[in-house]
C-alpha cells in the first residue's frame, strides 16, 4: 500500500514502518 505524504518527514517514517 502506497501512501502519499506531503510531509517528508512522515513519508520517511511510513517507509520505514512498512520495511519492518
Amino acid at each position: 500500500m502506497k501512501i502519499k505524504y506531503m510531509d517528508k518527514q512522515n513519508k520517511e517514517k511510513i517507509e520505514r514502518n512498512w520495511h519492518l
